[in-house]
């Protein structure tokens, strides 16, 4: 028996291509987008309210949680922002009220670090902001399946186009005629 080197490397072209598209889906699944909400707080008085883009001042103080999940199951990234106020030529994060003065600190000091983790960890969502981030759901969603798509058809192009060229190249070689596996007899 003889061995055939081409139909041996069309079934590798094939596992490549299938390993391709597995890899590209899990990869795209894995890292899918999330949808983003975006929530301001002024002052330890006040509560976080919602606006409608991720704006933060230079002095701002800015926090993420991610991976939350509503309760319909769609995944989204809060976003907060702790506006800094100016103090005594500092502009400055309120923290706490205490004994009817307002504390502030650097934004990233330890007890502005600790006040802006607590508050954004209590952020809870209204039930408009839930129905607003599952509307974002399907969306997102063909944005991965075209995406997913996209690559694949990239990678099985590149696939085939190195499978021809070293076809060519070792059909040239052993001078196997175009379309054929073996020299004909």
């Amino acid at each position: 028996m003889k061995l055939n080197v081409f139909a041996g490397f069309r079934r590798l072209a094939a596992l490549l291509a299938l390993l391709w598209a597995g890899g590209v889906i899990f990869y795209s699944l894995a890292n899918a987008p999330a949808a983003e909400i975006y929530y301001r707080v002024d002052n330890p008085q006040r509560a976080a309210y919602r606006v409608r883009s991720s704006h933060c001042g230079a002095s701002d103080r800015r926090e993420y949680d991610y991976d939350r999940e509503t309760p319909h199951g769609t995944d989204y990234d809060l976003q907060v922002c702790f506006k800094a106020h100016p103090f005594e030529h500092r502009v400055l994060i309120p923290y706490k009220i205490e004994n009817g003065r307002l504390l502030s600190g650097e934004p990233w000091s330890s007890e502005v670090t600790t006040y802006v983790s607590a508050r954004t960890a209590d952020i809870a969502l209204t039930p408009a902001d839930e129905k607003d981030i599952d509307a974002q759901r399907s969306p997102l969603g063909w944005a991965i399946a075209r995406d997913i798509l996209r690559w694949i058809a990239v990678g099985l192009f590149g696939i085939a186009i190195l499978s021809i060229v070293i076809g060519w190249i070792v059909r040239g070689f052993l001078g196997i005629p175009a379309g054929q596996d073996y020299i004909s007899k």
